[in-house]
């Protein structure tokens, strides 16, 4: 199994010592690493991460929509959260609209292009980051960002990026890792992720500043509500899950 490669510059590790930002990182991924993400992972955290995707379309519907309408998905990876979304709006009687998927990883991409296609889902494909999304400001009706701002190196510039993207008014659904002090994160990851995952998440935050990890920030309940309304940006729903390891976000523009 290929966990960040074998150079120290694509490792966990590797990232805290020469500064590497994770944007970098997550460009030069080894493929393996995702492949295998559900070995890493306990069941509990995917079907935590399946229902965040499944009411980010309950959101979706309850909004509202037409056939000209588009939605940007960043950080679509593999496709598995716009999967999930679908599934829910056909659930609701309700077609997906038009869908652009945001990924910073090429190779991953062309995976996913499949993948969708056999599930029959139709999006257009775009190569960037949460900091610089390829599109003009104001174009989407809905900014769909799960599992993602995770791994931002600035999450106001992040926000702001997706605020730029979005309509007057529109959303942004996202969700953010939630810290409650070390022993009480690292209990509750034990339980949702399992002990190897947490061993190691653990080990990077210990040894480096600010509880930093190459792959997770964890932010105060607090920390969330500040740079949230330092973007000028309004918090209209709010939920928890994973024993309060994420909170999921429904914010208007």
């Amino acid at each position: 199994m290929v966990f960040w490669g074998e150079v120290l510059d694509n490792s966990p590790l590797g990232l805290i010592l020469t500064g590497m930002t994770r944007e970098r990182l997550f460009q030069q991924d080894p493929m393996d690493w995702f492949r295998t993400g559900s070995k890493r992972y306990s069941p509990y955290h995917w079907n935590q991460m399946a229902l965040q995707a499944g009411l980010a379309g309950v959101y979706l519907s309850e909004y509202g929509f037409h056939a000209t309408d588009s939605v940007c998905i960043v950080g679509i990876g593999f496709g598995r959260d716009l999967i999930f979304v679908n599934d829910q709006l056909v659930h609701l009687g309700k077609v997906l609209p038009r869908v652009v998927g945001l990924d910073i990883n090429l190779p991953r991409l062309v995976e996913t292009k499949q993948k969708l296609k056999e599930e029959g889902i139709t999006a257009d494909l775009l190569v960037g980051s949460m900091n610089t999304i390829p599109v003009p400001a104001d174009t989407f009706l809905a900014t769909i960002c799960l599992d993602t701002l995770v791994h931002a190196d600035d999450l106001k510039q992040s926000l702001l990026e997706l605020k730029r993207v979005t309509r007057p008014n529109g959303l942004i659904i996202c969700n953010l890792p939630t810290s409650h002090t070390l022993p009480v994160d690292l209990l509750k990851s034990v339980i949702v992720e399992g002990l190897p995952r947490t061993m190691s998440l653990a080990l990077e935050r210990l040894i480096s500043p600010n509880g930093f990890s190459a792959r997770t920030t964890y932010y105060l309940p607090r920390q969330i509500d500040k740079v949230i309304s330092s973007c000028d940006l309004e918090i209209v729903e709010r939920k928890s899950f994973a024993y309060g390891m994420y909170t999921f976000l429904v914010i208007q523009k």
